[in-house]
């Protein structure tokens, strides 16, 4: 190589800027997001945010999820909690909800933030008990004194249960499998929204299928939208009469869509027996 070439060579070298590390790349987007305080502030540490993947350092964080805020409608609803229940449901999948029904039910449970214990026997058991509801600690121990909602009873006492059986890590409040009767009316006249002024977090609803087995169900939010389909295997599945009649409290509402806007496909499960209709 000439000497002129090596020269030029060594000067380019010298005035080109440094390669970017992963620090001062962080750097770069936080001055032109605005993130830092003012021109030439030290950049923060990474702060943790919440995400649809759950918590992550912000240095990593990709899809970020508006801090929860107040709800005028529902007080009493414990955001930030619901929120991670449903990031917990996309976050098991879909294999999580097609296991046989015992363990189907568990991943239920976790989904929403409950302990499979004694006291949550009921949970997604049978028609009723199938709105998974985060509250926030100050209605925990409403009861349905004034009768608001009907067909419930005015003696209904969950907050020790609720406090005892709640899975801490999906944040603040509680978790609870509340009855779903009332809940086809606009705005809902259910446990969830009357007694503990809370939206739920998700509801789960027998679908009739093809051939009106009910051997389906979806995962429905607040206002009715489709968060996850499951197809529980085996024999042992809540009674057929159960099944229908947790989509009987549904029909008509917009909780009701997803289970209805297409006819699903009935389970394939070489295990099961039919069932007396």
């Amino acid at each position: 190589m000439r000497p002129s070439m090596t020269l030029s060579l060594a000067l380019a070298s010298a005035w080109a800027p440094a390669p970017l590390t992963r620090r001062s790349r962080l750097a770069a987007c936080r001055a032109e997001a605005g993130l830092d305080a003012a021109l030439g502030a030290a950049p923060s540490p990474p702060r943790t945010m919440a995400t649809r993947r759950g918590l992550v350092g912000g240095a990593f964080a990709a899809t970020l999820v508006e801090p929860a805020r107040a709800d005028d409608a529902f007080p009493g609803t414990a955001e930030e909690r619901r929120r991670a229940v449903a990031a917990r449901i996309k976050e098991l999948g879909v294999r999580a909800f097609a296991e046989p029904w015992p363990e189907t039910r568990r991943n239920l449970l976790y989904a929403g933030g409950l302990k499979d214990a004694p006291q949550t026997k009921l949970a997604f058991s049978d028609y009723n008990h199938c709105d998974l509801t985060c509250m926030a600690p100050a209605v925990m121990d409403e009861s349905n004194a004034d009768g608001a909602v009907a067909g419930v009873s005015t003696s209904n006492k969950l907050g020790e249960a609720i406090r005892a059986n709640s899975l801490a890590d999906l944040g603040p409040g509680g978790s609870w499998a509340t009855c779903m009767i009332g809940c086809a009316s606009e705005p809902p006249r259910d446990v969830a929204h009357v007694q503990f002024k809370s939206r739920i977090a998700f509801k789960l609803v027998w679908t009739p299928g093809a051939q009106d087995s009910f051997r389906r169900f979806v995962l429905v939010d607040d206002e009715g939208v489709l968060l996850a389909s499951g197809a529980p295997t085996g024999n042992d599945l809540p009674p057929l009469a159960e099944r229908k009649k947790n989509f009987a409290l549904v029909e008509g509402s917009k909780y009701a869509r997803a289970a209805t806007i297409f006819r699903w496909p009935d389970v394939y499960d070489p295990t099961f027996t039919v069932e007396e209709k």
